[in-house]
């Protein structure tokens, strides 16, 4: 991966830094974002990008869209998650296209996802803030805690996307702002959305490193456990360094902390593991480890967890069957368990891609986040789709979207 590769935070939405560093990039200029509307959807919770919105079935939904130039041709930017604000400022979202030069020419719309805007109700907050203490406390009570969660707050959904409002909305912007939606651009689960909206008619679509859909919850915890191991083993091995990390928590670090530390670990740049790594999995930076653990579970406050939660919770339970229950967190594969434990109870409906679109897809060899050997799995249920085949092992990374970009637009 070059020292200009995007960094996108993906999959948990839990990455602690993302985008490129200032001034990388070839001599393109700067996007310009669409001017904002200052509807109050936006002005409700201000955020740091350029913000539009649109109705939808009476609610509001907002968007980024940043113009390269008076025209329609649209490229739809997902950066997956779920649980993601793209308009929070984290993803630069007007620099995009300079990192992606074959991307000139096309105006980029990004979508935010509902919680965002949506609060949360004391009933829901509370439940939220009983699942993790359970998971820190009594892992044995987390079945009960996470139906509990499931009635509070998921009963009606609506924190994510689903298929029929995710389409419905960039239908909506795209006749508001005069756009014809030719190629879709999904990190991660950005490959379940395009399959949402396939029936717009895109004309292409890449997928990098894309959630895998058609195996069992099971085995999404099963291999990204295995993957992680390789993480952590390789972590041990590093030499030890001074972690001049700081700062006061308002929960002591335990066990689950640093379990929860480690799973961590797998989204991290390789720069940042090879620093932090060590001191994590060692147990010796106890401030790291409590800043990557409340990373992970997006605490706030003592024992508040972020409504991205419920987004994630949301879309990926539709995706898969068979999502493994936690009764101890002893383990890294225990916490990985954990963030889907809630999907038992949840109907699933996993997507399907039918559209004849030009698709390609970034596998990387290495990802602890989309192991290979489901990505793969993925790809090879659809012969049409063309693949490239990347080393690096960054889930955020952008490597190999030029080269699926090459092929699905010649």
């Amino acid at each position: 991966m070059g020292a200009c590769a995007r960094a996108v935070l993906t999959a948990a939405a839990v990455l602690a830094t993302v985008g490129a560093p200032a001034g990388c990039g070839p001599d393109v200029p700067a996007r310009v974002p669409a001017p904002p509307v200052r509807s109050e959807a936006c002005a409700q919770r201000p955020t740091t990008e350029g913000c539009a919105s649109i109705n939808v079935d009476g609610v509001a939904h907002r968007y980024g869209l940043t113009r390269a130039a008076p025209g329609r041709r649209t490229v739809v930017v997902d950066f997956g998650g779920p649980g993601l604000s793209v308009l929070g400022g984290a993803f630069r979202l007007s620099s995009y296209a300079a990192e992606h030069p074959e991307l000139a020419g096309y105006n980029l719309l990004f979508l935010e996802e509902p919680w965002v805007a949506r609060p949360l109700t004391p009933a829901c907050d509370a439940a939220l803030t009983a699942y993790y203490h359970t998971l820190r406390t009594a892992p044995r009570h987390s079945g009960a805690a996470g139906d509990g969660l499931v009635r509070a707050c998921l009963t009606g959904r609506g924190w994510g996307f689903d298929p029929a409002l995710y389409a419905a909305a960039l239908r909506r912007i795209a006749e508001v702002e005069h756009l014809d939606l030719e190629g879709f651009v999904g990190y991660s689960f950005g490959d379940v959305r395009f399959a949402y909206a396939q029936d717009l008619g895109f004309r292409w679509a890449v997928f990098v490193r894309p959630y895998p859909v058609g195996v069992s919850g099971r085995e999404i915890v099963d291999s990204r456990a295995a993957a992680l191991d390789a993480v952590v083993r390789g972590a041990r091995r590093q030499p030890a360094r001074v972690d001049e990390a700081t700062g006061s928590r308002s929960l002591p670090v335990t066990a689950f902390d640093r379990l929860s530390a480690q799973v961590q670990l797998a989204y991290l740049d390789e720069a940042s593991l090879a620093r932090y790594g060590r001191g994590v999995v060692d147990g010796s930076s106890i401030a790291r480890i409590g800043s990557f653990s409340d990373a992970l579970w997006q605490r706030y406050g003592t024992e508040q967890v972020s409504p991205a939660y419920l987004a994630f919770l949301d879309e990926v339970c539709r995706t898969a069957r068979d999502w493994p229950a936690v009764t101890t967190i002893g383990k890294p594969r225990d916490v990985i368990a954990a963030s889907t434990a809630p999907c038992r109870t949840l109907r699933s409906d996993p997507v399907r891609w039918t559209a004849a679109t030009a698709t390609c897809a970034v596998i990387s060899e290495s990802d602890p986040v989309v192991p290979a050997g489901l990505a793969r799995r993925l790809v090879d249920a659809h012969p049409g789709w063309s693949r490239v085949i990347t080393a690096s092992p960054v889930h955020s990374s952008s490597d190999g979207l030029a080269a699926c970009l090459k092929r699905v637009m010649a």
